[in-house]
């Protein structure tokens, strides 16, 4: 999958959970609690949304800080939809 793909995907699952979310606001540098309003509890329901989405499950909870952050785990850790 490529970087752009990967991209979309992501913004689709940060749109359902933050609903009011402008995707063409995104870019990979976006910071998602400071930008996006992203909460832990946000960052939580991130994780699982990757965790089904993608075919792999964090060990731990990650501390992402912009959209790059997710899509370099997501690459790193994915065994489907890629």
């Amino acid at each position: 999958m490529s970087q752009m793909n990967l991209e979309e995907k992501l913004k689709g699952i940060l749109k359902e959970i933050a609903p009011g979310t402008d995707l063409s606001r995104i870019r990979p540098e976006t910071e998602l609690a400071a930008e996006l309003g992203l909460n832990s509890m946000d960052s939580l329901m991130l994780m699982m949304q990757i965790e089904d989405e993608f075919g792999f499950e964090f060990t731990r909870q990650e501390n992402f800080r912009t959209v790059e952050d997710v899509c370099r785990c997501i690459r790193e850790n994915a065994t489907r939809n890629l």
